[in-house]
């Protein structure tokens, strides 16, 4: 297994306190509004992200900065409510709210793409070239997108993540949950190569956030990388 332990090195952390801090007082702001108003606005979310060093931006701000017509020509639709990218300039993770109404279920959603841009501004950090940008594919070319290498760690986290929102209770529950998140159809869309890289790191995260609540895992590595469905 020491293959395995080498390969746990290489995943990048997601968590920081200034995405935590910023959830969680934007969380406890939501759950604290008078009866009549339950959702946030735009200025609430930019605010709270100046408090905790989280670039907060509307659509055009977002457009405008970036630095090449390609990537004008990949960004994400007007119509999205929320994503997320890596600031090329600041290296930063940058969220892009289109809406003025940001209840607890779009919250939780900004809370997940900051964690997925987390993962790629770590792996930035670790590039010889510190101001090469962030892949900006075509995500309706789905196999091109979920086969992007960045990529592979970042999602591979996101469907971790949305596993974990389901609170398994021990690992081999969590292994089952996979094949049920919503990133697992277009992700099966990649080679077989990919996809065993997927495996890797989505085992690697559940392990690590398995471990973060104390939490045992009873099914090695080696056997969900054999017996995972394709």
């Amino acid at each position: 297994m020491k293959h395995l332990k080498r390969f746990n090195e290489a995943i990048v952390e997601w968590e920081t306190d200034s995405i935590k801090s910023f959830y969680q007082e934007l969380k406890d702001k939501l759950d604290n509004l008078p009866r009549l108003k339950y959702t946030l606005s735009f200025d609430d979310i930019k605010e709270v992200g100046e408090k905790h060093d989280i670039e907060v931006v509307n659509y055009d701000t977002f457009l405008n900065d970036l630095p090449t017509e390609q990537m004008k020509a990949d960004a994400p639709p007007r119509g999205v409510p929320a994503f997320g990218l890596v600031n090329p300039t600041t290296h930063k993770a940058r969220l892009v709210i289109n809406t003025n109404i940001i209840d607890k279920r779009l919250l939780d959603f900004i809370y997940h793409m900051l964690k997925h841009e987390n993962v790629h501004v770590g792996q930035k950090s670790r590039k010889k070239d510190k101001n090469a940008g962030e892949y900006l594919g075509d995500v309706s070319k789905t196999k091109e997108y979920f086969s992007n290498k960045d990529e592979v760690m970042a999602f591979a986290q996101s469907v971790s993540d949305m596993v974990m929102d389901r609170n398994p209770k021990s690992m081999e529950e969590a292994i089952k949950m996979i094949e049920r998140t919503p990133l697992w159809r277009p992700i099966q869309t990649v080679d077989e190569k990919t996809k065993k890289r997927y495996k890797k790191y989505i085992y690697l995260y559940l392990e690590r956030e398995f471990e973060k609540r104390g939490m045992g895992k009873e099914v090695p590595a080696s056997q969900f990388l054999i017996n995972q469905k394709k």
